[in-house]
């Protein structure tokens, strides 16, 4: 029903006054009151069926039990995001109000539901998410109503507005304050030697989010549309956190010192990940290219990010605190910067095509190596290379070499000398991206066949 209405809705301009947006409103109207009555009876079914299955398997949970929970609440949450993004893309409501219920909900069922379900916590709607589908109901059949309202009958458009403003507010907070009774019980049923870690990854990656949307906003140019940029961040840090989370037990570290054994969120781990927060800003910052003047800002926290590379491991190593954890986001943050920025310079024609396919080829098919030998060998960490660490910082630099040419030359090519320069430079790092290849594939080999 979800799609249906986002579809019934999208066309509607602001106040709903044509007759073609109140037969809208007023089709999406029904099906919104059809599917809460679907909503009620299903749950209403569920609970009979538990009481049954209780009464003659001693308690046992109904057939299918776990399976209705997430489907059920997957339903309420599409739905609303339909009509609320159909409304976005209408003009009648925020693009922050959007961006807000997607954090809310990305952090729901990547984060809490998939972290909760590894600690064995229950994963069902608890009061107050019931209380929040309740008014999202309530207030989006309101709404609903409110725009299928004939011509003559209608509410001036700024009045309509501003009711809709002020009723998905109160929906949108109510959502993201129920999710304080799902974390409370997350938080307080972590393991021991853990414990401050979960609020620790949520407020940094919270932090960081914000960071990238201000980011953005301060160096975009005015006609870049934020709003899609938003809800994307949003999801990309809540994949982030749901592998965080999920992932938790490695945060421990490998050699701790005697007085600190329990794991936490590291100065060093902190620096990796706002590496891995910032890449895809500044991707699609040298994408489009940022806005009159700010080329020295840009340069500047490109700079800055790839610094912390140099910096991680250096400290995550000096202060005994190297783990695992680290080790995944380090190589993750810098394979998924080359990647994109390759591909990016690629695209513009600023590096060699050839080049860029080779750093991806070398890149992913490391990739699918680790996993198999993780397979393969279960209880094996595989360790990076000689040649695997120095083809990365090749690439790194070199990538690094364009972009700064590129932001120093634009919007001319840069001086022949400078450019046989980069050509040789280009050369070089393709060389020892072949004997990275080689290298990497005889690791592979004996790795495969047990060897250390």
């Amino acid at each position: 029903m979800g799609g249906v209405a986002f579809v019934m809705l999208s066309g509607m301009s602001g106040g709903g006054a044509a007759r073609a947006a109140h037969v809208s409103a007023l089709a999406a109207l029904a099906l919104v009151l059809a599917a809460s009555l679907t909503d009620y009876l299903d749950g209403a079914a569920a609970r009979r069926a538990k009481r049954l299955t209780a009464d003659t398997a001693a308690g046992a949970a109904a057939p299918g039990d776990g399976f209705g929970r997430w489907i059920d609440a997957f339903a309420d949450f599409f739905l609303f995001l339909c009509i609320l993004g159909a409304l976005t893309r209408s003009g009648l409501a925020q693009a922050w109000l959007f961006a807000l219920f997607v954090a809310r909900e990305a952090t729901m069922y990547l984060i809490i539901r998939p972290a909760s379900v590894r600690l064995g916590l229950d994963h069902g709607a608890r009061l107050s998410g019931k209380i929040k589908t309740v008014l999202q109901y309530t207030g989006v059949i309101g709404l609903l109503a409110l725009l299928s309202l004939p011509a003559q009958h209608a509410l001036p458009a700024d009045v309509v507005e501003r009711v809709i403003l002020v009723t998905l507010t109160v929906l949108v907070s109510a959502s993201l304050v129920s999710l304080y009774w799902y974390l409370r019980p997350l938080c307080g049923a972590w393991p021991e030697p853990q414990r401050g870690l979960p609020q620790q990854l949520l407020a940094v990656l919270l932090a960081f989010a914000v960071l990238q949307v201000v980011l953005y906003r301060t160096l975009a140019p005015s006609s870049a549309i934020w709003g899609p940029f938003a809800i994307g961040v949003v999801v990309y840090h809540a994949l982030i956190g749901g592998f965080l989370f999920w992932r938790h037990d490695e945060f421990t570290p490998l050699e701790p010192p005697p007085h600190r054994r329990t794991a936490r969120l590291t100065l060093p781990n902190a620096l990796t990940l706002l590496r891995l927060s910032s890449i895809p800003t500044l991707a699609v910052l040298w994408g489009h290219g940022p806005r009159d003047g700010a080329m020295p800002a840009l340069v500047a926290a490109t700079a800055a990010i790839f610094l912390t590379d140099l910096l991680d491991g250096a400290l995550a190593r000096r202060r005994g605190q190297v783990t695992t954890m680290g080790g995944y986001l380090d190589s993750g943050s810098d394979y998924l910067a080359l990647l994109a920025l390759a591909g990016l310079l690629a695209a513009r024609g600023i590096m060699p095509a050839w080049l860029a396919a080779l750093l991806i080829v070398r890149l992913v098919l490391n990739t699918i190596a680790v996993a198999v030998i993780k397979i393969r060998r279960r209880g094996y960490t595989p360790r990076p290379t000689t040649w695997g660490k120095i083809s990365v910082a090749a690439a790194m630099v070199l990538i690094t070499a364009e972009l700064l040419v590129h932001a120093t030359a634009a919007p001319h090519p840069p001086a022949p000398g400078i450019a046989g320069i980069m050509q040789i430079a280009e050369l070089a790092v393709a060389a020892i991206l072949a004997i990275s290849l080689a290298d990497k594939a005889r690791y592979f080999l004996r790795a495969l066949n047990g060897s250390p």
